[in-house]
């Protein structure tokens, strides 16, 4: 794994509907949840947090986490994610996730996309005596309805010196982005942007962010 040391430059990227199509926390509540979307769905409501969603959607799943990760292999992601990553290897950029998901799927789905050795900012699951335990190691009072602190994580970067730059696509992402140098986003973290007056370069495909590089090079 690369240090956070190496550069000053750090690309920190979101996970859920950022590198994926969709939010992984559906796909598995879709598949083995006897809940169905039903905490998904209050989480988007804002009725509960992103821990709640965890604790109850995993409390109406039998599957073993074998028997999801295998699922995994299912899941859509951002084919151009490989692409971004090996620009910012080749500039000696720090490229990490950081999600308010759960490392265990996150690193199943980009193992799947032949991403390894990125820095991976998120949420743990374990499973024991045929339950699920969680961890939140980023976890703050200061984010409440999520499980990721991502704010507390960014202030950390700022502090050793580095230069932030923040991909992301949605609400999870509107706290972390006041602590980016520079701000790539999907349509929904775009029209916080613009709300917020903070500058922002619109992406589709991750590959696209490499072409709008030049702030950086130049």
């Amino acid at each position: 794994m690369q240090s956070l040391s190496d550069t000053s430059i750090q690309v920190v990227c979101d996970f859920d509907g950022t590198i994926t199509q969709g939010n992984v926390m559906d796909f598995i509540a879709s598949r083995f949840a006897a809940c169905g979307l039903k905490y998904s769905q209050a989480w988007d409501r804002g009725e509960i947090s992103t821990r709640d969603e965890f604790r109850l959607t995993f409390a109406e799943i039998d599957a073993s986490l074998e028997e999801m990760t295998a699922s995994l292999k299912d899941v859509a992601y951002d084919k151009t994610l490989p692409d971004l990553v090996k620009f910012c290897r080749e500039r000696g950029y720090v490229f990490s996730v950081l999600s308010d998901g759960l490392r265990w799927y996150i690193e199943a789905v980009l193992a799947h996309a032949g991403v390894n050795d990125v820095y991976l900012y998120a949420n743990e699951i374990r499973a024991v005596d045929g339950a699920f335990e969680f961890d939140y190691p980023w976890y703050s009072e200061e984010t409440p309805r999520l499980a990721m602190c991502k704010p507390r994580v960014l202030r950390g970067l700022r502090k050793q010196g580095k230069v932030i730059v923040y991909i992301g696509d949605g609400p999870s992402d509107f706290a972390a982005v006041h602590y980016a140098d520079m701000i790539y986003a999907k349509p929904a973290l775009e029209a916080y942007c613009q709300e917020q007056r903070l500058a922002c370069q619109p992406f589709d495909k991750l590959v696209d962010i490499i072409t709008r590089w030049q702030w950086l090079d130049g």
